[in-house]
């Protein structure tokens, strides 16, 4: 029996945790990252290790050394004392987070527009129309994300992917709060569109803008978001 009652309506009970010893610690580590950026574990929200371990039917073992991934990660937070609680974002973290992945999607852009084939504008043009349909807000999300991997791809800049994808699953669980969602999807899927687009014409230039704006809309939407998000979290 789960102790702490705010890890008993996460969404555990669905997992199927790999037994082999060489893909436990990953098994796990996977579900917690999902957990936390689906928002199923909410900013601030403590992690007791034995209570997940119980959850997922593990020893401690793996639940500390995932715990320690995702605190690099910055999903985590890990303090003496006081053990792990789902990391919160400060402005200025979201900032950097953003700064860095801004920074390095125009990067890709200038390379990967020339480079887009057909098959890659397909895939593009797919995921568009799939956001365009998507009223779920973690699942919107994972559509945006891949949309904007595969211009980095594309761009042959496997390690910026990997770099962009980690920032954009940390600042991700604020997006998908429901009612911050419910008021912005229809401008986040009009930039997204206006990228494609810019893309689909191999026109460099616009989609660089097209990122630009999103870099000064979206960023600063998000981080008034966040404002308000800390201002009410401690009355709560």
């Amino acid at each position: 029996m789960v102790s702490d009652p705010a890890m008993r309506h996460t969404g555990f009970d669905s997992v199927q945790i790999d037994a082999d010893a060489r893909t436990l610690g990953a098994s796990v580590t996977h579900r917690l990252r999902l957990a936390i950026t689906r928002g199923e574990l909410m900013p601030g929200q403590p992690l007791g290790q034995e209570d997940l371990a119980q959850r997922f039917g593990v020893s401690r073992v793996p639940i500390r050394d995932s715990l320690k991934q995702l605190a690099a990660e910055g999903l985590v937070d890990l303090a003496p004392y006081r053990g792990a609680v789902v990391a919160q974002l400060s402005l200025d973290e979201l900032d950097e987070l953003y700064g860095i992945i801004w920074s390095l999607e125009a990067l890709c852009v200038e390379k990967a527009v020339p480079l887009l084939g057909v098959a890659e504008l397909a895939r593009m043009a797919a995921l568009i129309d799939e956001m365009e349909r998507e009223a779920r807000p973690s699942e919107w999300y994972a559509l945006s994300v891949s949309f904007h991997s595969l211009i980095l791809v594309a761009a042959g800049r496997s390690r910026c992917v990997r770099i962009v994808d980690e920032c954009r699953h940390n600042v991700g669980r604020y997006l998908i709060e429901r009612d911050f969602f419910a008021t912005q999807v229809p401008a986040w899927r009009a930039r997204n569109r206006k990228l494609f687009e810019a893309c689909r014409r191999r026109d460099t230039a616009a989609a660089i803008k097209a990122l630009d704006v999103m870099r000064t809309l979206s960023t600063g939407q998000i981080r008034e978001h966040l404002k308000a998000t800390q201002r009410r979290r401690p009355a709560r």
